[in-house]
């Protein structure tokens, strides 16, 4: 507004050159999952993303992924590559390949350590306290000898942890009782414990004397005792050991063994000796600086440990016993559970079962047989069979599987129950949680019944209800669904990518698309197909063929392994099969389609555009797989090919196929999207389009907010569109479009409601899948 009121020159600047401003390229989100406290490629460090969970970062290099996530990890078995293994890092082996090509990608580690699904029977644990002290008993040297009239013998001698019973040992024996802090030397006289005390001793063995000393005794007398108070000669050796934290190590500490106490400086231990004839203790005790105090140690054969921290957890795949019960009702017991045992018998009775891959011969009528004769039954453990009128009848899906007691009175009489939170039920990931308490059916001797009783200090609880390789794997899908569901930071406009991905998941499908949507719709989703998926219609076991996978033949209730049970969506797709790429560590692996595809949409925008279809011989070779396959029910990885009729059967389910091309090798052949219907959507080069045109659209009509609602500020914005149309018209994107914005679609009403309409009419460039060439032969002299 002019506002001069004498003369001059005032300048005013209007600035409507608003643009598109360039994307950043091809810029997926990865979802993945890897170890957790892994180092980085030289050892050097830890890798700092792997000490945190669900917090997203912007990697813009090969190095500086490695350098927060480690080199990626694939299990081995026997030196061998584990092709599948449920903790192989699929998604952080993609990101590295991925940014060969490119440089930016977001990444989010999902919240659970890989490692810790590592099968192992040991129980994880926690290092103990920096200072803890350790006894190991089979590690003690007593030092106790009996005088035999030339020479001193060795007496037998053993640690005890709690005081010895009438049962323990033999007469003559000595020990160490560690149970109370006076450790308590003893010894035994006629099937009795007693304190080594001189009266004791005295009256036990004819009026022997115990000696205490460093030095053998001057005139010793047969039948006498010494007990040496130094480690040399065989002497007292306690081997005390005091944890170091800095090493992780445990460190022997000499123990001065005397009467008269030493000076008390820090950590110095002391045996007292003086009360030893008196009474039998000779406590160990730790200086403070000014004084001695009793020293706090643990005693027993394994290393101290502490408890895990809470939510840790433990994949033991033993598969050798479990807990499982019976309604009562059929052995007279009516409204108990009834335990199922384990046996390896022939002829087991109704009470018992039989875990193997062949049935029992001689089964009696009600006997259980856990099949596990096939990978696949080893997937659905436990496949329970019941033996009935000569027949093994699968009962799998009648049978209850809990951590909590069905109460047999409130079950059909009969019915089983497999307890998930039993020590003994293994094969299934469990989850350290101190406030949980697991429950198991003892027999109760006084009522002469079966009850359920919970189970003291056993806090592992099961997580979920399958069991083996599939019990891995949902935890894994869980959390990954976890870090996609919860996390904000990747629903913000600062995180600009234009890629979804969570690589060897199909689960994730649901997320990724919701995600998307809560976005705005501006990402394209990289979805994978399952690893056993087939392209044979002769699938075995685990297997399952492509027509059965989409059509959800098997009646998943979630997308996953065994079928596709979510809505179809346009700005989706998919592709088959897995291929055999090479990790950082130069090993041969096994990885999802998603592997290849990210990086193949990376060279196809930067050689071409998002507009152009990423397949094809131009712009969808693969550079970085060396053959393509799929896991069998066997575990093996085979090569396919993908002939023209594999290829017709994965196009008509809406998947695309990679398969191998003489003289060209590995390429992607198709670029549908998964949508649901027929339209220009369901192809990638115009999904991708509307895509681009969608997030451009809402940078450069942003400026236009807080406008005068005008015939000026209408033009201008169907100005802005249709020079930004006009650009991808000119590169090939569009064949032809018009931009409306007047008062033709911007009524009164909509100006009264704050409201601006620009309306874009657009028709996509589609792309050459299907070329017909007639041939037509015609004799030497007919006319052309």
């Amino acid at each position: 507004m002019a506002n001069l009121v004498s003369p001059g020159v005032q300048a005013t600047v209007t600035d409507r050159s608003v643009y598109s401003e360039n994307s950043p390229g091809t810029t997926p989100l990865i979802v993945l999952a890897t170890r957790a406290n892994k180092t980085n490629p030289d050892n050097s460090a830890i890798a700092v993303g792997t000490t945190e969970s669900e917090k997203l970062r912007l990697v813009t290099s090969q190095r500086e992924l490695l350098q927060n996530y480690g080199i990626p990890t694939f299990a081995t078995e026997n030196g061998v590559p584990d092709h599948g293994n449920e903790t192989n890092e699929y998604g952080l082996l993609a990101a590295h390949s991925f940014l060969g090509l490119s440089q930016r990608a977001y990444v989010i580690r999902a919240d659970i350590d890989l490692g810790a699904l590592v099968p192992t029977t040991e129980e994880p644990s926690l290092p103990p306290p920096d200072g803890t002290y350790w006894i190991q008993p089979s590690n003690v040297t007593g030092g106790i000898f009996k005088f035999d009239g030339t020479s001193w013998v060795t007496v037998p001698f053993k640690v005890y942890t709690v005081s010895p019973l009438a049962t323990d040992g033999n007469d003559d024996d000595w020990a160490f009782d560690l149970s109370t802090a006076n450790a308590t030397i003893m010894f035994k006289k006629g099937g009795t414990w007693l304190a080594a005390t001189s009266t004791n001793v005295a009256s036990a063995y004819a009026g022997a004397t115990l000696h205490v000393g460093a030095t053998a005794p001057a005139s010793p007398s047969a039948g006498d005792f010494w007990y040496k108070t130094t480690a040399s000669g065989g002497g007292v050796n306690w081997n005390l050991k005091r944890y170091r934290a800095v090493d992780n190590t445990f460190v022997t500490m000499p123990v001065f063994s005397q009467p008269t106490q030493p000076t008390p400086n820090n950590e110095t231990i002391w045996e007292d000796t003086s009360q030893i004839l008196t009474n039998g203790s000779h406590p160990l005790k730790i200086g403070t600086g000014t004084q001695f105090i009793d020293l706090v140690y643990f005693v027993q054969e394994d290393q101290p440990r502490q408890a895990p921290e809470d939510g840790t957890p433990w994949f033991n795949d033993t598969i050798t016993d479990f807990a499982m019960y019976m309604e009562g009702t059929d052995v007279g017991r009516g409204n108990e559970w009834v335990p199922i045992e384990t046996t390896t018998v022939n002829n087991p009775s109704r009470t018992q079962k039989v875990i193997s891959g062949s049935a029992p011969t001689l089964p009696q009528e009600g006997a259980i047989w856990i099949d596990i004769s096939t990978p696949e039954n080893l997937d659905k453990f436990p496949v329970v069979k019941r033996y009935q009128s000569g027949s093994w009848i699968d009962i799998t899906a009648s049978v209850i599987v809990s951590d909590e007691d069905p109460v047999a009175s409130s079950v059909v009489n009969g019915t089983y129950w497999v307890n998930t939170g039993a020590v003994r039920t293994r094969n299934i990931v469990k989850i350290y949680d101190p406030t949980y308490t697991a429950v198991d059916v003892v027999f109760d001797s006084a009522t002469n019944t079966y009850v359920t009783k919970p189970v003291d200090g056993w806090h592992w609880k099961p997580h979920g209800t399958v069991f083996g390789r599939k019990s891995v794997r949902a935890i894994v899908v869980e959390r990954m669904q976890k870090a996609i569901a919860q996390d904000q930071d990747i629903r913000s406009e600062i995180a600009d990518f234009n890629l979804i991905a969570a690589p060897g998941y199909p689960e994730l499908y649901d997320e990724m698309v919701t995600l998307n949507v809560d976005r705005g719709e501006t990402a394209f989703v990289v979805a994978d197909t399952p690893k056993f998926m087939s392209p044979f219609g002769n699938a075995q076991g685990r297997e399952i063929t492509i027509a059965e996978w989409t059509s959800n033949v098997r009646g998943a209730k979630v997308t996953g392994e065994d079928g596709f049970a979510s809505a179809r969506y346009p700005y989706a797709g998919f592709w088959y099969p897995w291929c055999m790429t090479t990790n950082v560590d130069g090993t041969d692996v096994m990885a999802p389609p998603s592997h290849m595809i990210l990086r193949v949409l990376a060279y196809s925008d930067a050689t071409a555009a998002e507009w152009f279809p990423p397949a094809g011989l131009a712009r969808g070779r693969i550079t970085n797989a060396s053959s393509v396959g799929y896991l069998t029910d066997s575990g093996e990885y085979r090569v396919v090919a993908l002939p023209k009729a594999a290829r017709d059967t994965l196009y008509t389910n809406d998947i695309n196929p990679i398969p191998f091309i003489p003289s060209a090798g590995l390429v992607v052949y198709g670029q549908k999207t998964f949508a649901g219907s027929n339209t220009a959507l369901d192809r990638i080069n115009v999904a991708r389009l509307v895509l681009k045109i969608k997030r451009d659209a809402e940078i450069l009509l942003a400026p236009f907010l807080m406008e005068p609602n005008d015939p000026t500020t209408r033009r201008s914005a169907k100005l802005v569109m249709e020079r930004y149309l006009s650009h991808l018209l000119a590169s090939r994107a569009l064949t032809d479009m018009i931009v409306r914005c007047s008062s033709i679609n911007n009524p009164p009403e909509a100006i009264d409601r704050n409201e601006l309409h620009v309306d874009v009419l657009i028709k996509p460039t589609k792309a050459v899948e299907f070329i017909y060439v007639p041939i037509t032969i015609l004799n030497t002299g007919a006319a052309l």
